[in-house]
């Protein structure tokens, strides 16, 4: 095994070990069942932004089912790999959580629903 693989490993176990200390500690976390509620009419979307390597990296979504659970995956820059946790929508159906830019690159956030399928996607580039 190459030092750049097991680099990239220890890497990725280092992200996904942070987006769940960051999902235990309630870290911009919002509120209740995942997908629920949503219609064709509804706009789901989601923004995803960091300042800087190190600071932390926000996913904020609007048009979501009030009060309800969902899944959120990112991807880490230069495949390093990608980590989930889970996130609630408020009564609006806004929803938040964050994690940390650990790394320059570009950054992909992906809100899921029900059988894992994307209900919004939205990247940064972080340097």
């Amino acid at each position: 095994m190459t030092s750049t693989t097991t680099l990239r490993r220890r890497l990725a176990r280092a992200a996904v070990g942070a987006v769940a200390i960051s999902a235990v500690a309630g870290i911009s976390a919002t509120s209740a069942s995942a997908g629920k509620g949503h219609t064709a009419a509804s706009a789901m979307s989601c923004t995803l932004s960091a300042t800087a390597v190190g600071a932390p990296l926000t996913l904020s979504g609007t048009g979501f089912a009030p009060n309800s659970s969902y899944p959120v995956q990112f991807v880490w820059p230069a495949r390093a790999g990608s980590a989930s946790t889970a996130t609630w929508s408020d009564g609006s159906g806004n929803l938040s959580v964050s994690t940390y830019a650990y790394w320059a690159g570009s950054y992909t956030a992906n809100v899921l629903g029900s059988h894992g399928r994307t209900l919004a996607s939205c990247s940064t580039s972080v340097f």
